[in-house]
């Protein structure tokens, strides 16, 4: 079987953006479960290309070949295909335009997977090409779902219109791409529910690897919020947290550790005696071990949330939105803590910081909710009924 792998970043291991975490451990998970041979191809941004970050990958496909793109090149992109919105529009690009025909006339694919929504028009141009190849889509999120909540916590009227139009258009288009793959595969249940009407969905859990932390003695209470800081769903976050929940938190021996990469200038500003930015860590597991409670306070984003899975498999008890806790196989009120509104967050916070005794019970069932529930066995046998029919 020959499988020909598109995306738009370089999978691989303990990357910032989870992810790339999880196209890695597909593409690993498939090599290991099924006798093929993978070809790796995609556009990736200039600054984010590093020939030492295809390691990892090397090891599980047969052939590799990345394109490089800048923000010129994004915006030409952009101005060329306006019936496309942008998140589609800058990796549409003519260059992997023409290597994916060449590929597809040079070598005899029995698949093509497209890696993110943002790769879903390349659906289209395979059944042009070779109508009989099948494809596969991977949505990591349901995208116009990210965009639909940027509209309802918008303010402005102005732009409130503006997003609004840019999420009926990314929606249309994001359902007619859904249609032109024979399968589509989603990361949780919640975002195949949504698909499921328009095409034939499986499900995936991506894999979490369990952190056995040795916990390090501090004094007073660690709390953590951990994401890729560039992210803007992330950074909403960390400003709701402080702007409307920190004021209402007992803040006595309670330090805040902002943890991720790229944190921009207004992030860093947030830095005093009790709230710290540490940028990028080397090792996340030295960070967890120091940590005693970890917050997830999104309202924005789609799909599941590998920064809660990853707080939850380490063993820290996490209190989240509805939005961080959406698609996970989770209970409130055992396994991790929901809260929308920020005095009764803040509030939740505070029992936590006091009570060692619910800080144990829900960090020992948060942590056996992902034992249960996400391993690579139930991965694999997903993907193999979906390759080897």
């Amino acid at each position: 079987m020959k499988i020909l792998y598109i995306t738009s970043f370089i999978p691989r291991k303990n990357a910032d953006q989870a992810g790339i975490n999880v196209s890695f451990d597909i593409i690993k998970t498939i090599k290991e479960s099924i006798k093929c041979e993978i070809d790796l191809i995609g556009l990736v941004n200039d600054n984010q290309y590093k020939i030492e970050d295809t390691a990892d990958v090397k090891k599980y496909v047969r052939n590799i070949e990345f394109l490089k793109t800048t923000k010129i090149q994004k915006i030409k992109n952009v101005a060329k295909n306006l019936s496309k919105p942008p998140i589609a529009a800058v990796r549409y690009d003519n260059r992997l335009i023409d290597l994916i025909k060449s590929m597809l006339k040079s070598d005899t694919y029995d698949y093509v997977v497209c890696d993110y929504t943002q790769n879903s028009a390349y659906g289209y141009l395979v059944k042009g090409i070779s109508p009989n190849i099948k494809t596969i889509l991977i949505e990591h999120d349901v995208s116009f779902q990210g965009l639909e909540r940027k509209m309802e916590l918008c303010n402005n009227f102005i732009k409130k219109t503006f997003i609004k139009r840019q999420y009926k258009k990314l929606k249309s288009y994001e359902i007619k791409c859904i249609k032109d793959f024979d399968h589509i595969i989603t990361l949780n249940n919640k975002d195949g529910k949504i698909i499921s009407e328009y095409s034939k969905v499986h499900i995936l859990n991506p894999y979490i690897n369990i952190m056995n932390l040795n916990k390090k003695e501090h004094e007073g209470i660690n709390i953590m919020f951990w994401g890729a800081m560039n992210r803007i769903e992330n950074e909403d976050a960390v400003m709701y947290f402080v702007n409307e929940i920190w004021p209402h938190v007992n803040k006595e021996n309670v330090k805040l550790y902002i943890v991720g990469s790229n944190p921009s200038a207004e992030v860093k500003k947030l830095e005093c005696n009790n709230i710290l930015v540490t940028g990028f860590v080397e090792d996340p597991k030295e960070v967890f071990e120091n940590m005693d409670i970890s917050i997830v306070p999104l309202r924005l984003g789609a799909g599941v949330k590998i920064k809660v899975l990853e707080s939850l498999a380490s063993g820290l008890p996490v209190i989240t939105t509805s939005v961080g806790a959406e698609g996970i196989m989770i209970e409130n009120n055992r396994d991790v803590l929901i809260e929308d509104d920020p005095i009764s967050f803040a509030e939740k916070l505070n029992k936590l910081i006091i009570d060692k005794e619910k800080r144990s019970f829900i960090s020992y069932n948060g942590k056996k909710a992902i034992e249960n529930n996400y391993f690579k066995e139930y991965n694999a046998e997903v993907l193999k009924k979906i390759l080897e029919k």
